[in-house]
């Protein structure tokens, strides 16, 4: 009698477990088309970016327009980022996706609805985070902007902007609540700009 009350103890914690991490696997199978509510893949970045110590704001919620803005503000000190997600079933997203962050990163000071606080912040940067090619295996996905989109890596570090897979955000924030990242080093890793890759340290 007792072992089964162990086992079910251990059941109900693990099932806990999974509804309170459910996010961290949701941000590698999600779009915010094919899915609604709290299941969009915008909701989960939003809670794993905040899970590693960013404060983000969602813009749709700040601002009721019709025109096309980014999904968040990203801040962390005086770092301010625009913060674009997609997901896509290509294994590479659209150059459309990149070009769309980058354009407003060029014209979000001339706005009237940037807060003057975050328009201070100083220089403008952007991340583009994309789950892509999101109905195969993560570990067997591609690098995004591989072949002839390479150019799009080699001219985002010098535009400020972090190209990030949800497969590398995921094993961002894995390695944080595994208590071999800090959360101060995961942002770093993401701010960095480019390509981002994480390599867990298995020594």
């Amino acid at each position: 009698e007792e072992t089964k009350k162990w086992i079910e103890a251990k059941k109900q914690e693990t099932d806990k477990l999974k509804i309170e991490q459910a996010f961290l696997t949701q941000i590698l199978r999600a779009d915010d088309q094919s899915f609604s509510g709290d299941d969009r893949l915008s909701v989960n970045v939003k809670k794993v970016l905040e899970l590693l110590g960013f404060e983000v704001t969602d813009v749709d919620k700040e601002i009721q327009t019709s025109i096309r803005k980014e999904d968040f503000w990203i801040v962390d000190g005086n770092y301010f980022a625009l913060g674009e997600v997609t997901g896509t079933e290509a294994k590479n997203p659209k150059v459309t996706e990149y070009n769309g962050l980058l354009g407003r990163m060029n014209t979000i000071l001339k706005r009237k609805d940037i807060p003057s606080a975050l328009s201070k912040k100083g220089e403008i940067k952007g991340i583009l985070i994309v789950n892509h090619d999101r109905k195969s295996n993560p570990l067997s996905r591609p690098d995004i902007y591989t072949g002839e989109n390479e150019e799009i890596v080699e001219a985002s570090l010098e535009q400020g902007i972090s190209i990030l897979s949800t497969v590398e955000l995921y094993k961002i924030a894995k390695a944080v609540k595994e208590g071999d990242l800090s959360k101060i080093e995961a942002r770093k890793i993401i701010k960095s700009g480019g390509r981002i890759k994480f390599e867990a340290n298995t020594g």
